[in-house]
């Protein structure tokens, strides 16, 4: 997705406001925190140069697998790539808190945004004139 636009020295970020999606402007990374038992307890969905800051001892998830239209050496191919994707969805399904692997109503594994993803967000929607709760709309809060 299109988060970001440089237009010679100016940076724009572009947000969608449907009703049916949302879209957070800029560069994100999501931080995965785990409790002490290694169980997952949160995400948090950052700016990508605010991650470390946010939750340092979080996990982030999110890593570039292409630069400047060219995929990096480091993305992984073939059987390689296929072995390591089960192996990281085999440590994930351990990792779920247990609730969530039941087959009955969990309640929802959390999610939040960074606070200066936040304004990212309002100031983008401001831009463009979106009234504040409109954004929230689209948030599907009420």
């Amino acid at each position: 997705k299109l988060v970001e636009i440089e237009r010679k020295t100016e940076l724009r970020f572009p947000a969608k406001f449907s009703e049916s999606k949302l879209t957070y402007p800029g560069r994100k990374q999501v931080l995965r925190s785990a409790d002490a038992s290694d169980t997952l307890s949160s995400d948090l969905i950052a700016l990508e140069n605010e991650a470390a800051e946010c939750a340092p001892a979080a996990r982030p998830l999110l890593r570039p697998v292409m630069r400047e239209g060219k995929r990096l050496a480091i993305v992984p191919r073939g059987k390689e790539a296929l072995a390591e994707a089960r192996e990281r969805c085999a440590r994930e399904l351990r990792s779920l808190p247990p609730a969530l692997l039941s087959l009955g109503p969990a309640e929802p594994y959390p999610v939040r945004y960074s606070a200066k993803l936040e304004d990212l967000l309002m100031q983008a929607s401001q831009r463009l004139g979106i009234e504040p709760r409109e954004v929230s709309r689209a948030r599907g809060h009420v």
